[in-house]
């Protein structure tokens, strides 16, 4: 049995620089000061008596926030230093405030910039019957971060839950949030667009691992499906290190010196591998030009296009479309061919024809650049140990496929457009957004 996923990491927490605390409560000390009884010095400036069993009120000193982030900030809490698990800090509606620095409880959400705000904040300090007299120390410790908007405008809704169970049928178009994929933690910006579809406003930015296994409670498979990073894509053979450095460590895509067994034509065993690639390294990635400043993820990962259909699809299917895909559970890789595709309607959405074309830059701006309602990233793609054209073009898989070689996708610069309506060669790593089924 494959292992399902590695271990998620922890939200690093950090104070955004645009958005500072300058009053000096930011770390609250709270001690006991009688062994006799069960007193809470808060401050220096205040003190309360406990009992067993109870929870008191106290007040932290006014803490004074100021910035210039013009979608507002998001001030969270967590209990810093707690030496005595019989006492519990609490807010006013009974929350607990965690111990955990990657979990911290907010306080406040505001939506306009930090200026000079002045807050004061009820909390609860609880005991149970266990407490004996004598003097504690806790500290309550204070994080302020910059909100993303995703698009910026008024129908953000801020964090909407998990990718894999949300419900946005009662979403207004324009309407945009956060949410998180449970497979690795990762926060996307999603929207609901003029087509009245519900997509991803960042890249897909999976890292997969050999052996992990998808199900159709996270994925969009059918059936549970393992990842085999080996030379022929299936579990037998060794298997390939490197996999998000690039594509020479991980397997040549189109050259045959690294398996034997790959022959000069386009083999199966090309075609039916998993393949992936982090192209955050690459100058055009760095660039913050490349994609938009709301971005969660920048470039996110490129797949090729066996990886990105979860490997529903092999070298013998030569039309139709994807079955499956590396998408959350709940969402799919949009269609391509023509206007009437998934891409094509969200190009005609916007003004556009759904076809190619060359000009119409206002457009491209308007809606695929990562200035546009889709913020699309120029993120380029990968063959071989080369990344090309990262920070030039943008490249997305859509689900529909052209012949055994090639599958359709979307690619536009800042003059130019294919609205799911190129085609690349199918063992190249692109791009991978998706949209709510």
């Amino acid at each position: 049995m494959g292992k399902k996923y590695k271990n998620i990491k922890t939200l690093t927490i950090a104070t955004v620089v645009f958005i500072c605390i300058v009053a000096a409560t930011v770390l609250s000390r709270i001690t006991t000061q009688a062994t006799d009884t069960i007193t809470l010095t808060i401050n220096n400036e205040k003190t309360i008596t406990l009992t067993k069993n109870s929870c008191t009120n106290f007040v932290l000193g006014t803490i004074t926030t100021s910035g210039t982030n013009t979608q507002g900030y998001n001030l969270k809490v967590y209990n810093r230093v707690n030496d005595s698990n019989n006492i519990t800090i609490k807010k006013q509606d009974d929350t607990i405030i965690p111990t955990n620095p990657s979990n911290p409880v907010e306080i406040t959400n505001t939506t306009s910039p930090a200026t000079n705000e002045e807050l004061t904040t009820t909390y609860q300090a609880c005991t149970n019957n266990s407490i004996t007299n004598g003097d504690y120390n806790t500290t309550i410790a204070y994080i302020i971060q910059e909100n993303i908007r995703c698009v910026q405008g008024p129908q953000f809704k801020g964090n909407v839950g998990n990718m894999q169970n949300i419900d946005t049928g009662s979403w207004n178009q324009g309407d945009t949030g956060i949410a998180i994929d449970i497979r690795n933690n990762q926060e996307y910006c999603i929207g609901k667009l003029k087509d009245d579809k519900t997509w991803m406003l960042d890249n897909l930015k999976l890292e997969l691992e050999n052996g992990m296994t998808l199900t159709p409670q996270d994925t969009n498979v059918a059936s549970n499906t393992t990842v085999y990073f080996t030379q022929n894509g299936t579990q037998n053979g060794t298997p390939l290190a490197g996999m998000t450095g690039n594509f020479t460590t991980s397997g040549h895509l189109t050259t045959t010196n690294e398996d034997p067994g790959y022959d000069n034509d386009y083999s199966n065993r090309r075609y039916n591998a998993w393949r992936q690639v982090d192209p955050s390294d690459r100058s055009g990635c760095k660039s913050g030009s490349a994609y938009s400043p709301n971005s969660k993820v920048g470039c996110g990962y490129l797949y090729n296009f066996y990886t990105a259909a979860a490997s529903s699809v092999d070298h013998a299917k030569v039309d139709g479309t994807a079955d499956g895909s590396i998408c959350p559970a709940g969402w799919k890789l949009p269609t391509g061919v023509d206007a009437s595709g998934d891409f094509g309607q969200l190009d005609i959405a916007y003004g556009g024809t759904g076809a190619y074309r060359i000009g119409a830059p206002a457009q491209l701006a308007n809606l695929w650049l990562p200035t546009g309602a889709w913020q699309g990233a120029l993120s380029g793609n990968y063959l071989n140990q080369w990344g090309n054209n990262q920070g030039f073009n943008g490249w997305y898989w859509s689900s529909s496929i052209i012949s055994a070689i090639y599958a359709y996708n979307t690619l536009f610069d800042s003059n130019r457009l294919w609205p799911g309506t190129d085609s690349t060669i199918r063992i190249w790593g692109i791009s991978v957004r998706c949209l709510v089924n």
